[in-house]
């Protein structure tokens, strides 16, 4: 399913969501969350800095931290885990056994300030 979520303006600041597949507790331990720490570090020296640009890695990001994480997995033997996300993985994927991501991102344009704010605090 595609995200009804779009970037709109390429010079906007944009908050960007990815739900983990029925909200199935992932990040419960650090190693799990430095996956994504070590991500966000490398797009910050990267560079990646426009709406067109992270539209463009966003699906390899993604890829590429599912994959850390089933590898994390297999080998924490979290095998109730790893059946759950079996179980969540649509069918037409078949290019894997597990899904982690629900399908599209959610970018929103933070344009006024309180939206700015609130975003942070959620964080």
């Amino acid at each position: 399913m595609k995200s009804q979520y779009r970037f709109v303006d390429v010079d906007g600041i944009y908050f960007v969501t990815s739900t983990v597949v029925e909200w199935l507790p992932v990040f419960v331990t650090s190693k799990y969350c430095d996956i994504i720490i070590d991500l966000l570090r490398f797009c910050q020296v990267e560079g990646i800095e426009t709406a067109e640009e992270f539209s463009k890695v966003n699906t390899s990001l993604r890829k590429y931290t599912a994959r850390k994480i089933i590898d994390g997995l297999k080998s924490d033997n979290k095998n109730w885990l790893l059946t759950e996300l079996f179980f969540c993985k649509k069918k037409y994927k078949t290019k894997s056994d597990y899904q982690i991501w629900q399908e599209g991102s959610h970018p929103q344009l933070v344009s006024l300030d309180r939206m700015l704010i609130q975003k942070i605090e959620y964080i």
